[in-house]
C-alpha cells in the first residue's frame, strides 16, 4: 500500500513540473516572437518601445500622456516588466523617475500598460494607466497613495511597427 501511495504521490508531482514548464515555455515562446525594438512616429512625437525575450521592457515617449503632460513632463524613459496576459497579448508594470518643469523630482511614476499584437508580430498596440506616488513612498507598498489628480493614460490607444533590420 506504501509503494502505490508513493507511486501516486511521485506522479502527482511530475504532473505538476510538467504544467509548470508548458506555463514557462508559453512565455519563452511569446518572449522570442515579440523581442525586439518597436517604433511609432507621429507628427509631433515618436514613441520607442523595446521588449527583451526574458520580461523586461523600455518604453521612451518623446510627448508623455494625455494632455501634454503630468505635472508638467514631457518625457518618459519606463522600464519594466512584462508577463504573458492573453494568446497575443502582454501585459506590463512599469516606473518612470518624475521631475516637474523645473527639475524638481515629483517621486515615482507607476503604469499598467497592456501590449496587443498583430498575428506575426509585425505591430503592436499599446495602452496604460498609472499615477504618480511621491517622494518617498513606494508605489510596490500595498497601501502606496498617489500624488491626488496625478493619474494618467497614453491617451489614444499607441501603434507601433517592429523595427526591421535590412
Amino acid at each position: 500500500m506504501k509503494k502505490i501511495s508513493l507511486f501516486f504521490f511521485a506522479f502527482f508531482l511530475l504532473i505538476q513540473l510538467h504544467a509548470q514548464e508548458k506555463d514557462g515555455d508559453v512565455g519563452r515562446a511569446m518572449g522570442n516572437r515579440i523581442a525586439c525594438t518597436y517604433l511609432s512616429v507621429l507628427p509631433n512625437s515618436a514613441n520607442i518601445l523595446q521588449l527583451s525575450a526574458d520580461g523586461i521592457m523600455t518604453f521612451i515617449m518623446s510627448d508623455q500622456f494625455d494632455g501634454g503632460g503630468v505635472i508638467g513632463e514631457s518625457y518618459s524613459n519606463t522600464k519594466g516588466n512584462w508577463k504573458v496576459s492573453g494568446k497575443r497579448e502582454i501585459t506590463a508594470g512599469t516606473v518612470d523617475i518624475a521631475f516637474d518643469e523645473n527639475g524638481v523630482f515629483e517621486g515615482v511614476a507607476y503604469s499598467r500598460y497592456t501590449i496587443q499584437f498583430d498575428q506575426n508580430s509585425q505591430t503592436a498596440t499599446l495602452t496604460c494607466k498609472g499615477a504618480i506616488y511621491p517622494p518617498g513612498v513606494n508605489p510596490m507598498e500595498k497601501n502606496a497613495v498617489h500624488v491626488q489628480n496625478s493619474e494618467f493614460t497614453c491617451g489614444e490607444p499607441i501603434k507601433l511597427k517592429r523595427l526591421l533590420i535590412e
